[in-house]
């Protein structure tokens, strides 16, 4: 029969620091699991500055540069020959 971690080990002898320090542990990990769950974000209440970042030379590498030419454009929603 599988036993729920949280409940604690039932051949635990209680006079036992390193089974007292478990229990403690177990205690305090709820606790804070408890509380994560509690202040849970929401996207949608959070307030977001924009902010404005200007890159420089030494912050740009170009890899690749290419060029393509396409004989057609496009007017009044439909692609014609140019």
């Amino acid at each position: 029969m599988s036993e729920d971690w949280s409940s604690g080990d039932p051949f635990a002898d209680p006079n036992d620091p390193a089974a007292r320090e478990r229990e403690e542990l177990e205690r305090g990990m709820l606790a804070e699991v408890e509380e994560l769950q509690r202040r849970t974000v929401h996207p949608e209440d959070l307030r977001l500055e924009p902010v404005v970042v200007t890159p420089t030379s030494r912050d740009v590498a170009v890899r690749y540069l290419g060029l393509v030419w396409v004989p057609f454009a496009r007017r009044e929603e439909r692609w014609e020959r140019a």
